[in-house]
């Protein structure tokens, strides 16, 4: 577990008190400036900064800019359209909690903020948002994913959409580890499954960060 000590050591001194927003965009500028709008158009006291994952690399982002309420928006490119985009634990990064978020959820600022100051108090060592699944196997042993409807207080996976989760498991889920760098290659080759191999990744880290 040494890489996984190195991802969480390398997080400690980040502030725990705010959180940023990474959230990722591919050839949507309206639908993106209508969140861009939305999302700063309220002040959400524990927001640090935006960071949008432009995965576009043929066109150049807007602007960084500042929003009204004073938050940055920062646009950072990638080298390819990949959903691992979202997971990259940007240097520049000066908080420990990161909520993820695609580009069209136009969420309440002070509900986020409330969940937000949960997630602290629960320990930030799990995946925490409103979008669950439960998952089965059925008659002929497949893996069968739900809405766990009837089950109000039972989850198995936090979907990315939109869940805060700590720096240090985006640290380790990029890191050089061969079981990491599988968990990458396949969600590059299926261009799916991102949300449950950041959930895996969680599962990891519940043990080892406290």
């Amino acid at each position: 577990m040494t890489i996984w000590n190195t991802a969480v050591d390398k997080t400690g001194h980040l502030m725990d008190d705010m959180f940023t927003i990474a959230l990722q965009t591919y050839k949507r500028p309206g639908q993106l400036n209508k969140t861009l709008e939305h999302l700063t158009a309220y002040k959400t006291s524990s927001l640090y900064e935006i960071v949008v994952a432009w995965n576009d690399n043929t066109t150049q982002p807007p602007n960084d800019f500042v929003g009204k309420n004073h938050v940055p928006v920062r646009f950072r490119v990638s080298e390819e359209n990949s959903l691992n985009q979202k997971f990259l634990p940007d240097p520049k990064y000066m908080t420990q909690g990161v909520l993820l978020s695609d580009d069209d959820w136009n969420f309440n600022h002070t509900d986020i903020d409330w969940v937000f100051q949960q997630w602290r108090r629960s320990g930030m060592n799990r995946l925490t948002g409103p979008f669950a699944r439960c998952w089965y196997n059925n008659e002929h042993d497949e893996a069968m994913y739900s809405l766990c409807s009837g089950k109000p207080d039972k989850y198995h996976m936090a979907l990315t959409g939109l869940a805060f989760t700590h720096l240090s498991f985006l640290e380790y889920y990029w890191s050089n580890d061969p079981l990491m760098e599988k968990l990458r290659n396949y969600v590059d080759s299926k261009f799916n499954c991102e949300d449950i191999a950041l959930n895996y990744v969680a599962i990891l880290g519940q043990d080892i960060f406290r």
